[in-house]
């Protein structure tokens, strides 16, 4: 199985209308060869999908500047829209009002902006990031096998470690202390398996899973470590 990617998002506010989430576009003008917007939507496939939590799918259309010819066109397009034909599992738990989003970080990013422009008063996300100090105690018995950091003051503006224990390195400390951490990847022991499993966590609450898991193994995972991820929501 593939690597999969989840975004955790929390929020204020979530309320989703019967026919769901969907963004706006406006008409193509005829004979103007203008594209209709990209458009975004999450609607609700199974309330109570599992442990409390609601299965959504989600679509995030975008603009794909890439000059292409059609079928039967002579003529090539200078941007076409894409992504609408790759929809998305989305999960929500009401009790919690967190949202995990499987998919990647440009389909979050791009999706949360176009709901909360449409949606201001339903569609209210929280900000916040994972907060790698202390998520980095926590772990402190754990195998880190890689890390990186950005925001350097320097002629780099970004770096990556690998090793095991990497963490323990000098280098770490020097980057840790004149960068930021963007994500870490770790190897956990989990309980009733006999190999470590390896993950990467990012800055923006992403969690991406490299073993071959199903579904419902992924979100059990997930439900495990949230609380890694919300440890600065959790304090104030």
């Amino acid at each position: 199985m593939l690597q999969r990617s989840y975004y955790f998002v929390e929020f204020e506010t979530f309320e989703i209308p019967d026919e769901g989430f969907i963004t706006y576009q406006q008409q193509t003008l005829e004979g103007t060869g203008i594209n209709a917007e990209p458009v975004s939507s999450l609607k609700m496939v199974e309330a109570n999908y599992y442990k409390g939590w609601s299965r959504l799918i989600g679509t995030h259309e975008r603009y794909d500047r890439t000059p292409r010819r059609m079928a039967g066109n002579p003529e090539y397009f200078s941007e076409s829209i894409t992504g609408g034909d790759k929809p998305f599992d989305v999960f929500y738990n009401p009790q919690t009002k967190r949202m995990i989003l499987k998919t990647s970080k440009t389909n979050v990013k791009g999706l949360l902006r176009r709901m909360i422009k449409n949606y201001p008063s339903f569609f209210v996300p929280k900000e916040g990031q994972v907060d790698f100090a202390y998520l980095l105690d926590r772990l402190q018995n754990t195998t880190v096998i890689a890390s990186w950091f950005n925001d350097l003051k320097g002629q780099v503006t970004s770096v990556g470690l690998f090793g095991d224990r990497v963490n323990l390195d000098d280098k770490f400390n020097y980057y840790k202390a004149i960068g930021s951490m963007s994500a870490l990847t770790v190897e956990l022991t989990i309980k009733g398996q006999n190999q470590p499993c390896t993950i990467m966590i990012t800055k923006e609450r992403g969690v991406v899973i490299y073993e071959n898991w199903d579904q419902k193994q992924d979100l059990d995972f997930l439900f495990n470590i949230q609380h890694l991820l919300f440890y600065k929501n959790n304090r104030q």
